[in-house]
């Protein structure tokens, strides 16, 4: 009995230490929330305040006599005693710039329009376009085409070359076209077919192959 008793008030003394640390738990998340909150609002007044501080700047009474002094019509010209005029000069890149308003710094012309809005300004002269001629133009793409390459070694050779050195070819272009593991296939086949090449030679008849062993195998 004594060691049922024991027991019990064991058991309801961890009960109250758990609860006594819950509780403090409690109180300093809320604490925390708290202080969050509080932080966020202050933030949020600092952020208010500048807008809320900005006035309008009064006119000066000397800027609002000059700008009437500007207005009156005795300062103005009428619009038909007025001409348009357009503003030229060379910027720093070598550029002939027009335009209404002239540039804040360096030298430039003034260019008085007609009534009606209409002059004749001088352009600079351009220089005409070179173009190739269609033979230049055949003769570039023919040289770089792959089909008038292998053509060529094709002319070349004879007999049993032909087949080698167009299928040798072949296996070349893929080699420089391809990227991973195709390579290494196109790089097996293409040595068997300089074997062969050599193979030929041995045997009297030499193939015209200008290429070899490329570097990317």
């Amino acid at each position: 009995m004594n060691y049922l008793i024991g027991a019990l008030f064991g058991i309801l003394l961890v009960l109250v230490v758990l609860g006594g640390f819950t509780y403090l738990h409690y109180l300093e998340v809320d604490s925390i929330k708290q202080e969050i909150e509080h932080n966020r609002q202050k933030q949020q007044a600092k952020q208010t305040e500048p807008s809320a501080q900005k006035t309008a700047k009064p006119v000066s009474q000397n800027a609002a006599n000059n700008k009437r002094q500007n207005s009156s019509p005795q300062n103005q010209k009428p619009a038909s005693q007025q001409k348009p005029v357009i503003y030229t000069w060379t910027d720093t890149s070598g550029n002939k710039r027009f335009s209404e308003t002239p540039p804040s710094s360096g030298n430039y012309q003034v260019q008085e329009l007609s009534g009606d809005g209409f002059s004749v300004i001088p352009m600079e002269r351009v220089n005409p376009i070179q173009r190739s001629t269609t033979t230049e133009r055949q003769a570039n793409s023919n040289y770089q085409n792959p089909a008038m390459i292998k053509q060529q070694l094709l002319s070349k050779n004879h007999t049993h070359c032909r087949w080698v050195v167009g299928r040798a070819y072949e296996t070349y272009l893929k080699i420089q076209q391809h990227t991973g593991p195709n390579r290494s296939i196109y790089c097996d086949e293409y040595k068997e077919r300089l074997i062969e090449m050599r193979k030929l030679a041995r045997e009297g008849e030499a193939c015209y192959y200008p290429y070899g062993y490329t570097s990317k195998c």
